[in-house]
């Protein structure tokens, strides 16, 4: 997979968010960082471990897109109430913002 560094720059971001807010994090927002790191990790291991396909990220849109489309899924399952799929979603966008 040919990451670009907006990408890498932005999955560092991503992960060193995830372990400082165990750290400093209320109750809260150490959920909402848990479920989300959970579906960070579907995405990047499919985008990892599978053979690079034309639909694997190698951009951070396509990353970002792609997390979206992982969490929304789980929203239509109801996984989350209303308040916190608006956090996850403010998160996502917070971690992997175009800069």
């Amino acid at each position: 997979m040919n990451v670009d560094a907006q990408l890498q720059q932005a999955l560092a971001k991503a992960e060193d968010y995830f372990l400082d807010i165990v750290e400093q994090g209320s109750d809260h927002a150490l959920f909402i960082a848990g479920y989300l790191q959970g579906h960070y990790f579907i995405v990047l291991a499919q985008a990892q471990l599978a053979k690079p396909t034309p639909d694997s990220p190698t951009s951070l849109s396509e990353f970002k897109l792609m997390l979206h489309s992982n969490v929304n899924q789980a929203f239509a399952n109801h996984e989350l109430e209303p308040s916190d799929q608006h956090a996850v979603s403010d998160l996502i966008e917070q971690l992997f913002a175009q800069p």
